[in-house]
């Protein structure tokens, strides 16, 4: 605790006397109210931790105790997130949204991106289903590049090629 004295050259202290000048008193007591305020938003803090700790804890007893509520409040927040992110795909924000989750966009190429020369491999490697046209081709992808469309669930990409 700090008690200024007769002047604020002279300030007692817990631990014995200080004589500070007037800029020096000045940013002591500027220093403790910052550490004061910054202590203060840390137990506050920690108080909302705690209380948001409680609560976690409540919720856990109470799904424990009844088992349908845990199941009800699970598939309401399933079904709030499924029809969130329908409401994302109608308005283009990702993919299309089906039955399996989230459809990926898929890659569109023309046969003009194409030198004459180039593979199906050389379109695998292109969207990153394969690291090398050499993996590609031992993969049975050594094929001219045809219009289409193919799917690649290991790596979740959809390829179409158009004229």
């Amino acid at each position: 605790m700090i008690k200024s004295k007769k002047t604020i050259d002279i300030w007692i202290t817990d631990d014995g006397v200080e004589h500070l000048d007037e800029s020096s008193a000045l940013l002591h007591l500027e220093r403790l109210s910052e550490q004061k305020a910054l202590n203060d938003i840390q137990q506050m803090n920690q108080m909302v931790r705690d209380a948001q700790a409680a609560q976690v804890q409540q919720i856990k007893n109470l799904f424990e105790k009844f088992p349908e509520i845990k199941q009800d409040f699970l598939n309401k927040i399933k079904k709030s997130n499924e029809e969130g992110m329908q409401r994302g795909a109608d308005q283009g924000w990702w993919p299309s949204w089906d039955e399996k989750g989230p459809r990926p966009w898929p890659w569109e190429l023309r046969l003009s991106d194409f030198k004459p020369h180039e593979t199906m491999a050389h379109a695998l490697v292109q969207i990153g289903v394969f690291e090398s046209v050499g993996d590609a081709r031992r993969n049975g992808w050594n094929k001219p590049i045809t219009t289409g469309e193919w799917w690649f669930k290991k790596k979740t990409v959809h390829l179409i090629i158009k004229e």
